[in-house]
């Protein structure tokens, strides 16, 4: 018998809530007795560091920090520390979020392992995609389908599942400008260098915290400046241009409340990397 393939599953948790924390693990390690599972656990925010490293969350997980707290990417890029060459998969896993399918894991990898194009694979539909998909009204023509559980999106997450070789061949990195929106801005680089983002049928239970920017209850923790709505805005701003037909897609469909607001203010020609609404409501 072979060796288990390795997987390092990455966390990003404001740490808010560690009980829940340990149920999500769960679910993760379930599927250890197939994969060579490492996790870590990525703080990016301000809870208190001693409860968070004392905290037993019943594995032996690598625990650490990223900052400022609130930045997603930031938090992924300090993942990307850990994924040395002994590892086949990269698998971002939220924090909230319990996967109950038995065997999860085997059946996300082994999907990713039969596309040949496959960029991304996720769970979570956003968008126009939660209406315009195999489950629902129709698919958009230009993507693909496989069966009514497993079809092609511009982006999905839940779970974020990239191979390490397409790490290391596309030299990847998480866009630290696109501050909450890491899990959309990843596949839309896939799209742009040709690849296939893809969803599969996974049951979950997500226990969703609302809140849209800094001293709500989902950023509780945050000890940087977040509003959603930049993220949206600088989403279009950095692809508006494209000259992929995908991107394209999703730019005039999903990208278009953001759209309007700039085109409205003429703030089309703004860098999105220093984007700001507060500077022009």
């Amino acid at each position: 018998m072979g060796s288990k393939e390795k997987v390092l599953v990455v966390v990003p948790t404001t740490a808010g809530r560690l009980s829940l924390l340990k149920e999500v693990l769960d679910s993760v390690y379930l599927n250890q007795d197939k994969f060579d599972i490492t996790t870590v656990i990525v703080k990016n925010g301000t809870f208190p560091n001693d409860e968070y490293y004392d905290f037993d969350l019943g594995y032996d997980v690598i625990k650490t920090e990223s900052h400022p707290g609130g930045n997603i990417p930031v938090a992924f890029n300090k993942s990307l520390e850990y994924l040395t060459d002994e590892f086949d998969w990269w698998l971002y896993q939220e924090d909230d979020l319990v996967i109950t399918t038995e065997n999860w894991m085997e059946h996300a990898i082994s999907t990713y392992k039969s596309l040949p194009k496959c960029g991304a694979v996720g769970i979570r539909l956003h968008g126009g995609m939660r209406q315009y998909n195999p489950q629902e009204q129709y698919t958009i023509e230009s993507l693909n389908v496989r069966d009514k559980n497993t079809f092609e999106v511009y982006w999905s997450d839940g779970i974020m599942l990239i191979s390490k070789e397409l790490f290391d061949k596309e030299n990847l990195r998480f866009d630290e400008d696109i501050v909450t929106a890491a899990t959309a801005d990843m596949p839309f680089q896939l799209i742009e260098r040709g690849y296939e983002n893809w969803r599969v049928e996974l049951k979950f239970i997500h226990h969703h915290i609302t809140g849209d920017r800094t001293g709500t209850p989902k950023w509780r923790w945050a000890d940087t400046y977040i509003n959603m709505e930049d993220t949206n805005r600088r989403l279009y701003l950095k692809y508006q241009n494209t000259k992929q037909s995908k991107m394209r897609e999703w730019v005039e469909m999903d990208g278009a409340p953001a759209g309007n607001w700039l085109k409205e203010r003429g703030l089309t020609d703004k860098d999105y990397r220093t984007f700001k609404s507060d500077d022009w409501d």
